[in-house]
């Protein structure tokens, strides 16, 4: 493998910081490691069109951080970790006096030509995969995809950078929770989520858990393990507590939450929406990999549908029409699994709430189908309908449930 990769001589330097070629040759020493000692690798891949790495948390009283440099810091050497080199951010931090967020950990420089191929053996070896993804470029896509059909998805983190209550107005290639492919990952976190203790986050604590128990082995077990597809049962991804985490993160938002009418940038509702539907993705993932039982997980599969009904059916009406979050028919279709998941739970009370749910989904679905929607002194108010929301991925279908306008024929 690592002839893939251009390899750069070790160059002697005054700076406390090392040098461009020095990285390059210390990744090449991690990838080694990992290769040929079965040495645990957490991989960071980001989209260089995607702005400066720094992020900046909604909280003041945190500072910027850069979560290359954090994982540097909170689990190298004990795990090997590896970057790839970004010219235009190598350029950017060399003119900059302050260089202290700047890039400084092992990292390749991959020629344009190579570096799909060298990225694709990286993630067939990864422990950890952090896909850094502001945008959803070309390259971003590849990397999504190939942690796919490598079967990398329990193993990877999506980041996404902070939703605002506008994003389906944003820039088509800006990634954002509701794109088809970011939906299939159970592990989705906004940058600012991870706050600067990225390796003890909840959301990803699991992995470095698992990771580490790994390089604590000896090298001959840490070898075999690696040989026998690094999933064998006593190493397997059990999503410890990341399911519970989407689900209090969500909870505290909506509690939270204003009125978009009253405070759009307090409304919250992506955060608060796409954090119940990662717990229900991460949910199937443990029953996937045999680690939860459909009884134990249907609890909280029933809170998570239920509350995403309630946030998909919100809706206002402006001079263009009536415009809602999800789509009715959606909402339908989600009650509808709640009342699955509920007769498998067993218990009458939970049943009975998501049988009303389910009910109330269906008239409201028929009322719009009907064009009912608003009524003035009694007369029908014909109103444009438009979901936000067009699609949405069903885990138990392993597909996504598409939405088109109500109002299609018309437009």
């Amino acid at each position: 493998m690592l002839g893939w990769f251009r390899r750069s001589p070790r160059a002697g330097s005054a700076s406390p910081l090392p040098t461009r070629q020095q990285r390059h040759a210390e990744a090449l020493e991690v990838v080694r490691s990992c290769e040929q000692d079965g040495r645990p690798l957490v991989l960071y891949l980001r989209d260089f069109k995607g702005g400066a790495r720094t992020v900046h948390s909604q909280y003041y009283e945190q500072q910027p951080f850069t979560i290359d440099n954090k994982l540097l810091e909170q689990v190298y050497p004990e795990l090997g970790v590896v970057f790839v080199q970004s010219e235009a951010e190598e350029r950017h931090w060399e003119a900059r006096p302050d260089r202290e967020l700047g890039p400084r950990g092992p990292s390749l420089m991959l020629a344009d030509s190579q570096w799909q191929g060298a990225v694709a053996r990286l993630i067939d070896i990864a422990d950890i995969i952090f896909v850094d993804a502001p945008v959803l470029s070309p390259g971003t896509r590849y990397e999504l995809e190939t942690c796919l059909s490598r079967g990398r998805l329990h193993k990877t983190v999506v980041v996404l950078n902070a939703p605002n209550f506008m994003r389906w107005k944003q820039r088509e290639h800006t990634a954002d929770e509701g794109d088809e492919l970011i939906q299939l990952f159970p592990r989705v976190a906004w940058s600012d989520d991870l706050y600067q203790q990225i390796a003890d986050n909840p959301l990803v604590r699991d992995l470095f858990v698992r990771a580490r128990r790994i390089a604590g082995l000896p090298r001959e077990e840490r070898l075999r393990l690696r040989e026998a597809g690094s999933d064998a049962r006593a190493f397997r991804v059990d999503y410890d507590g990341v399911a519970d985490t989407y689900i209090r993160l969500s909870a505290v938002r909506s509690a939270s939450r204003r009125p978009w009418h009253e405070d759009p940038w307090e409304d919250n509702w992506e955060r608060t929406f796409w954090g119940f539907h990662r717990a229900v993705l991460t949910l199937h993932a443990s029953l996937d990999l045999g680690v939860a039982t459909a009884r134990q997980c249907a609890p909280r599969l029933i809170e998570c549908y239920r509350a995403m009904v309630n946030l998909l059916g919100e809706n206002l009406i402006n001079e263009k029409g009536m415009v809602m979050r999800g789509h009715y028919e959606l909402c339908r279709r989600m009650s509808e699994v709640a009342v699955e998941w509920a007769a498998i739970d067993g218990d009458p009370r939970r049943r009975q709430v998501c049988d009303d749910m389910l009910r109330e989904a269906t008239r409201r679905a028929d009322m719009l189908r009907s064009r009912k929607t608003l009524s003035m002194g009694g007369v029908p108010m014909d109103i444009p309908y438009g979901p936000i929301l067009k699609t949405l991925y069903f885990p138990h279908l392993r597909d996504y449930v598409r939405c088109p306008r109500e109002d299609a024929s018309r437009v």
